[in-house]
């Protein structure tokens, strides 16, 4: 059981670390896009 628990909370580890790399790079994107419009 605590294994398990283990196992999912690594898992949801892994999930949240993609999804902020996920975030990251969309606000990267969204700002190089407003840099760009402000020239």
């Amino acid at each position: 059981m605590v294994r398990l628990r283990q196992q999912n909370s690594s898992f949801l580890l892994l999930e949240a670390s993609r999804i902020k790399r996920k975030i990251d790079g969309n606000s990267y994107l969204i700002n190089r896009n407003l840099l760009k419009e402000r020239d």
